[in-house]
């Protein structure tokens, strides 16, 4: 598809929105009663991101070889966790709980393994490291459907490969966790996200604003209110924001599309951030009120837009290559954004 590159400011809205939402997720660890109830449902998040990154994926590889594409992605993703995988492990050297050589070997290959203190769930180095480990999984099966005899049918080629592997998934999970890992329900996101950039990039994808409006409302009301299976609800919550871009309803928020742009290193430095700012403000002997709640959201914030400014941005510069024009977000793809629970589990719940 070609013409003159435009960015979709929805998309950005969402990953912007969806960290927060993981942030929020994980703070709940340290707040009180009523930020957990408020929060509880947040680990949803994740669900955002991955049927987001299905839609990007599919309408930024119109002109991609498997090779340019896997090349892309690992350009694009690689550096930043690489770079903050081996600053946390060799940090961790300075405290009680530190890393073991194969942790860090498989935390860098993307293979996952599980938490080496027992939880059960899978858990690298750095924690939300385990919906890369699944991105890269499903950027293998999609490179093959980019092949040329099959990439017309990449869609329906995959929403049949990944029915099949859910299927399996109970089966495989009283023999092996890990293989259970790549076969839980949350894959059919990435594919439900292909469908919708299917019918985007061929103007299939339209509502009247009033009822795309009302789909982001519901589906965004069922992720944090109500539990229910994620999938449904974080499908209906991009589909509606598809359609009002497709409709060209979707107002320009530049603090909230900045905070999509810097929402993978928020992500990926939430976690320390957050354990770093409550050992200075138990340091200061402030109690973990609504105050200290608000102060450290604010610093995982910070924090990721000072990684973003000073560090992921000048990589991307440096190693990002150019790509075919298209309607695209600012970086691209979704999974420089990421998530928050495991195959069952939240990340660190």
């Amino acid at each position: 598809m070609g013409g003159r590159v435009r960015q979709l400011e929805g998309i950005q809205y969402l990953r912007a929105v969806a960290a927060l939402m993981v942030v929020l997720f994980h703070l709940n660890t340290h707040g009180g009663p009523l930020l957990k109830a408020f929060t509880a449902q947040f680990a949803s998040g994740v669900d955002i991101f991955f049927v987001v990154s299905g839609f990007i994926m599919l309408i930024t590889s119109q002109r991609a070889t498997p090779f340019s594409f896997m090349a892309r992605r690992i350009i694009r993703i690689v550096p930043l966790y690489w770079l903050l995988t081996l600053a946390t492990f060799a940090a961790a050297f300075l405290t009680a709980h530190r890393h073991a050589p194969i942790e860090l070997v498989k935390s860098l290959l993307f293979i996952p393994y599980l938490d080496v203190h027992g939880s059960g769930i899978v858990l690298p180095i750095i924690p939300p490291g385990w919906s890369l480990n699944l991105e890269m999984y499903f950027y293998v099966l999609f490179a093959v459907t980019l092949a040329a005899p099959l990439r017309r049918w990449a869609v329906p080629i995959l929403g049949v490969v990944f029915v099949i592997l859910m299927a399996l998934h109970d089966e495989v999970m009283a023999r092996s966790n890990i293989a259970a890992f790549y076969l839980q329900p949350r894959i059919i996101e990435f594919w439900a996200g292909m469908a919708i950039g299917w019918l985007y990039l061929n103007e299939r994808m339209s509502a009247a604003p009033a009822i795309a409006a009302a789909a982001v409302v519901v589906g965004f009301t069922g992720l944090v209110a109500f539990g229910l299976p994620f999938q449904v609800p974080a499908v209906l919550l991009v589909a509606g924001v598809v359609s009002l871009e497709r409709a060209q309803r979707v107002p320009r928020w530049p603090i909230l599309g900045y905070l999509g742009d810097a929402s993978y290193s928020t992500y990926l430095t939430h976690g320390a951030a957050l354990e770093i700012f409550y050992l200075a403000w138990r340091h200061l002997h402030r109690p973990e009120d609504v105050l200290g709640e608000v102060a450290a959201l604010a610093a995982a914030v910070a924090a990721g837009l000072l990684c973003y400014r000073y560090v992921e941005a000048p990589l991307v510069k440096v190693l990002h290559r150019p790509r075919p024009e298209g309607p695209v977000t600012k970086h691209g793809s979704a999974e420089e954004v990421a998530a928050a629970p495991v195959p069952a589990a939240p990340i660190g719940g």
